[in-house]
């Protein structure tokens, strides 16, 4: 462990109960992308306790769903977490209820901690400036401010929410928050870059749970009764908090929506922690640790690390060029799109994909992969299954022969 002193009265609250539906066919309803491991051997969700366990403070609220309360609980025992306490949904109402559910039974007996609410399933790539960002931020949440860590854009993304600062309130930069902006058109991500003063929303909190209680009370009274109501419900079944019915009366809503874009103690804690959500295969290619590839006339191949039943390429594959080959063997295999415009041709049916859209490769047939636009074609290859096959994908003779590729190399 770092030699760092702790982090007083802060009790995380890691949001595990996502369902990962933008990383498909990757991330299944069953066993969504918090319990995968992308980056080394521990799964997101262990990543997240590990860096949290980092900062020495209490033993973190796990929040997560009926049907992956096992895993959690089993991912936690596996990395040596002893949480505070498994929160269990009955159903899935987004993070301002999840927040919560935890923020009423911390305060059950009288206690009033400070909660760090962070999802389960973010990449965090410097973890001195995520300790630091949290330690910058304790004072204003010990005060009765809610705190959100705002991420320095380093280009203009429009899959993330923008946060706008407005007054300063310290030599760090920790300013009070002017405005909340969904995920914007590329000419308003451009504006706010050009502009100053606007970063990305990590949806990472920091909050007196009473705090959060009486803003939450303030502007979304019905869901703060219905937790209240759940909470007060709550049954401890094999050391699972399970929270009463009453949760499903919630609307499912963001902490975002429910009281920061509401509240007048919302404050912003600037931070570069390389931080990224995962929440596309854009933003999972350009964190994931590709090795290093094998150039060719068309473009070029390049793979990471195996794990959980799956095997990754990235394929780039240049302007007017094609890459034609036949799937067989027991794995299920995709091709999603993460960047330009491809035509795939599966037998005699052609079909156009952009970006973030994907097809699945029937075992057997005759796939080709063609760049119709004007740029580079990123795709990621998708091979899911529990038995790997190095034949899996067999090149095909073209009448290019330099548009050939086999992925295998």
């Amino acid at each position: 462990m770092a030699n760092h002193p702790p982090t007083r009265n802060i009790l995380p609250v890691v949001l595990a109960g996502g369902t990962g539906t933008r990383l498909r066919p990757l991330s299944r309803a069953h066993y969504p992308k918090q319990f995968l491991r992308l980056f080394g051997e521990s799964s997101l969700l262990q990543q997240t306790l590990l860096r949290v366990g980092d900062l020495r403070c209490r033993a973190p609220y796990v929040v997560c769903n009926r049907e992956h309360r096992f895993i959690a609980a089993d991912q936690c025992r596996t990395c040596g977490v002893d949480p505070g306490a498994l929160v269990v949904e009955p159903a899935g109402r987004n993070t301002a209820p999840a927040a919560a559910l935890a923020a009423f039974k911390a305060t059950s007996g009288g206690a009033d901690p400070v909660l760090f609410v962070l999802p389960a399933d973010h990449y965090i790539a410097d973890q001195a400036a995520f300790r630091a960002a949290v330690r910058s931020a304790i004072e204003f949440a010990e005060t009765g401010n809610i705190v959100v860590f705002g991420i320095g854009p380093s280009h203009p993304a429009t899959a993330y929410g923008y946060i706008r600062t407005g007054a300063t309130a310290s030599d760090g930069g920790v300013a009070a928050v002017a405005a909340f902006a969904e995920k914007p058109p590329p000419a308003v991500a451009r504006q706010y870059l050009d502009e100053g003063g606007w970063y990305w929303n990590s949806g990472m909190f920091l909050f007196r749970a009473s705090v959060y209680l009486d803003e939450l009370g303030r502007h979304r009274p019905d869901i703060h009764e219905a937790c209240k109501d759940a909470a007060h419900a709550d049954e401890t079944d094999a050391g699972f908090h399970l929270a009463g019915d009453a949760f499903l009366r919630c609307a499912p809503e963001s902490i975002d929506r429910a009281v920061m874009e509401k509240t007048d103690r919302g404050t912003v804690v600037p931070t570069d922690m390389g931080w990224s959500d995962i929440g596309s295969w854009d933003s999972l290619a350009e964190v994931l640790p590709w090795r290093e590839g094998r150039d060719h006339p068309w473009g070029r191949v390049e793979t990471t690390r195996s794990g959980d039943g799956f095997d990754l390429r990235r394929l780039t594959i240049a302007p007017g060029r094609t890459l034609t080959l036949t799937v067989r063997g027991p794995r299920s295999t995709h091709w999603v799109v993460v960047r330009g415009l491809a035509e795939v041709a599966r037998g005699a049916v052609r079909l156009p994909l952009a970006r973030d859209q994907s097809t699945e490769l029937t075992r057997g047939l005759r796939h080709s992969l063609t760049n119709t636009g004007d740029h580079a074609l990123l795709v990621v290859e998708v091979q899911t299954g529990s038995q790997a096959s190095e034949d899996a994908i067999v090149p095909v003779e073209d009448p290019d022969p330099d548009s050939r590729v086999d992925p295998t190399r």
